[in-house]
């Protein structure tokens, strides 16, 4: 379960909700601490912020082991565990590392999409979920790589494939009909 939704996420991007996420990060909350800390943060954030802002903190204490910059990253629990962490995200990537332009479809909160924006020009992200969306936009952002990434919210089975010379779709790579490896 997740305690945000876009709306939510959306004010976690703001000065207000980024105060709260400093704010619940210094609580150092767990699991079992969860309720206390809560009951804490609403006396100066909204409820569902609040939530968010502690589910973050949670989330982003255990993605340490998978992303150097889970500290500034944006997760759902499902999410961080099915995303790619940076070791595999940079195997992948080094594999494409020979096209300029490369799609990561079905992206999640962007595992992989960050590896290859180390090693491509330009990497052009699809997730349907537009939570999970807004969430690889934002950790794009913050790891420095938002320039390189553009993320869309799209079904992969029937959005149009963009310009691109490689694409990578979780299960496979890919290849444009134009290019080999």
């Amino acid at each position: 379960t997740t305690f945000m939704d876009r709306a939510t996420f959306q004010t976690l991007l703001t000065p207000a909700g980024q105060s709260a996420l400093t704010a619940a990060a210094a609580l150092q909350p767990g699991e079992g601490t969860f309720l206390a800390h809560f009951e804490k943060l609403r006396k100066n954030y909204p409820a569902e912020v609040a939530k968010a802002a502690l589910d973050t903190a949670i989330l982003r204490a255990k993605a340490r082991d998978k992303f150097p910059h889970a500290d500034r990253m944006y997760f759902t629990r499902v999410a961080l565990e099915q995303s790619s962490g940076t070791v595999i995200s940079q195997y992948r990537a080094g594999r494409l590392r020979d096209f300029s332009t490369v799609a990561d479809l079905c992206c999640g909160i962007g595992g992989d999409t960050l590896g290859l924006a180390s090693q491509v020009q330009r990497v052009t992200a699809l997730e349907h979920d537009p939570l999970l969306a807004a969430m690889a936009a934002a950790n794009a952002a913050a790891c420095g790589v938002a320039e390189r990434v553009h993320v869309e919210a799209g079904d992969a089975l029937t959005w149009p494939l963009p310009a691109v010379e490689a694409a990578l779709d979780r299960k496979s790579t890919r290849l444009n009909s134009s290019h080999r490896t």
